[in-house]
């Protein structure tokens, strides 16, 4: 049990660049994996099935999607 984290050492994407991921293993339930895309864009696995936006996780927790962006998007306000 605990958090393991990697990174596939440019292997995986043609353009080398590198993937990282983290691996939650509690001792008794469902296993959490978060990955990175080529692009940048944060997904999660429930025990090695479905692909899943993180979002969806954050929203399934209680966030709704206003906190979501301001705490992970720089808000700019301008006056005109």
């Amino acid at each position: 049990p605990g958090v393991f984290f990697e990174h596939d050492k440019g292997k995986t994407h043609s353009s080398g660049k590198l993937l990282f991921s983290a691996r939650i293993i509690p001792y008794r339930g469902s296993w959490l994996d978060f990955e990175f895309d080529p692009k940048d864009i944060l997904y999660f696995r429930v025990d090695r099935r479905r692909k899943m936006p993180v979002t969806t996780l954050l929203k399934a927790i209680g966030l709704n999607p206003e906190s979501i962006l301001a705490n992970f998007f720089v808000n700019d306000n301008f006056r005109l």
